[in-house]
């Protein structure tokens, strides 16, 4: 009876020994199949993790500058797996004018390429850079070149005038190699008399034009000229004669 009973517990030990040695390596095994679906998912993370954005990268040295000023592109291109890559072509071009060092550049060892760009025309500027398939688009703001000596002449058609009479008023601005500015915002004010008009663009020539009636008082006339920030005044002496 001893011997029958201790035969049974052994094949019972038996059992649960087997039946725990096949939960075991279940559990290991899928604890081996979690881990490579781990592996293989940051695989798969590194070789999709780089958008278009991180493939291709385009630095700027600053993105406001003036006409005629130089400015400069760096150009980073990667794989999907972020590898860089070498000899890829990078094209530029402005959708406002300017000019580039080069508009077509490769990349070198370390994947990178570069030029730089001259604008020419103010205003937003949109630079497109493609490469490799894709494309990117920088907003640069253009302003207007460094500020030139400019000259506001003001003069009248004569300096006398009798009450309520009128004379023209003429207006020249131009650049330091006296070339008239076209489409100068001219602005004009008086003290007593009144002025056709008070404001206006110059022409073709850099002229601007316009009438000036006199009061009906005598006295002396100041009339005032503001051309891109520079100012003159003409005065007018308004009596009965023109005798002194």
């Amino acid at each position: 009876m001893s011997i029958n009973n201790t035969i049974c517990h052994n094949k019972l030990y038996s059992k649960l020994a087997f039946i725990l040695l096949c939960f075991l390596s279940i559990f290991l095994l899928g604890c081996n199949e979690g881990d490579s679906s781990h592996a293989n998912s940051s695989a798969s993370i590194g070789l999709d993790g780089y958008s278009e954005d991180d493939r291709l990268r385009v630095e700027i040295s600053h993105r406001e500058c003036r006409v005629g000023e130089t400015i400069s592109f760096a150009v980073t291109c990667r794989d999907a797996g972020g590898a860089l890559l070498k000899d890829i072509s990078v094209l530029f071009s402005s959708d406002n004018g300017g000019e580039f060092s080069d508009t077509s550049v490769k990349t070198d060892d370390f994947g990178t390429a570069g030029v730089s760009f001259t604008p020419s025309k103010e205003g937003i500027t949109m630079i497109s850079v493609n490469a490799s398939g894709i494309s990117k688009q920088i907003a640069i703001t253009v302003l207007p070149s460094q500020a030139e000596t400019i000259y506001c002449f003001g003069s009248a058609s004569s300096d006398v005038v009798k009450p309520k009479g009128s004379v023209i008023i003429s207006v020249l601005v131009a650049n330091s190699s006296n070339i008239g500015i076209k489409d100068a915002e001219v602005n004009l004010s008086c003290q007593y008399g009144t002025l056709k008009d008070t404001s206006g663009k110059t022409d073709d020539r850099g002229y601007f034009s316009t009438t000036y009636t006199a009061p009906s008082e005598v006295g002396v006339e100041i009339i005032t000229v503001v051309a891109l920030q520079e100012t003159v005044s003409i005065k007018i002496s308004i009596r009965e004669s023109d005798e002194l």
